[in-house]
């Protein structure tokens, strides 16, 4: 756990980084335009969907019907189901490493947001203290974090040392 002594992160994006980052996103989505598909929340729980177990079973099928297809109806389209599993292992790797980044996005995120919450806090003690020792203009400022303070629904255990002198 991180603490206000120990900074993980001290950093931010350069405007150049910023815009290289929405410039990827942009030509990886228009590369994808004519390729994504949307779900329903209700077809995301309910239709098929492929693992490990049953992709083995998918390229079987696919195989088998290459080698026999006078066995299948004439409606039966090879070439779209052949389409559909090349497509799924093409996204499947590409999946694979978005993930790889979302993860790392997420994780610098959340440290720097938590290093960020960490440094609010002791900043709300020192002027929680700075107030209680009635230092000009500090109980109005104070007045204020505790509100907010207040309002966000912290989750700490304990309360800043100063509220109950300052209150």
């Amino acid at each position: 756990m991180t603490n206000a002594t120990q900074n993980r992160i001290n950093t931010v994006l350069t405007a150049e980084q910023e815009q290289k980052i929405k410039d990827g996103i942009a030509l990886i989505n228009e590369a994808l335009r004519d390729v994504y598909r949307s779900l329903t929340p209700r077809e995301r729980q309910t239709i098929p969907k492929i693992n490990r177990a049953n992709d083995l079973f998918v390229k079987d099928a696919l195989t088998a019907v290459q080698q026999a297809p006078e066995a299948f109806p004439r409606s039966y389209n090879v070439q779209h189901m052949q389409n559909d599993y090349t497509l799924y292992n093409q996204l499947k790797a590409h999946t694979l490493n978005v993930q790889a980044l979302y993860e790392k996005l997420s994780d610098t995120m959340m440290l720097a947001g938590s290093e960020s919450y960490i440094s609010a806090l002791l900043a709300y003690r020192y002027v929680g203290a700075s107030a209680a020792s009635g230092e000009q203009g500090m109980q109005t400022l104070y007045k204020s974090l505790r509100q907010r303070f207040d309002i966000a629904g912290n989750d700490l255990a304990e309360a800043p040392a100063a509220e109950a002198t300052a209150s």
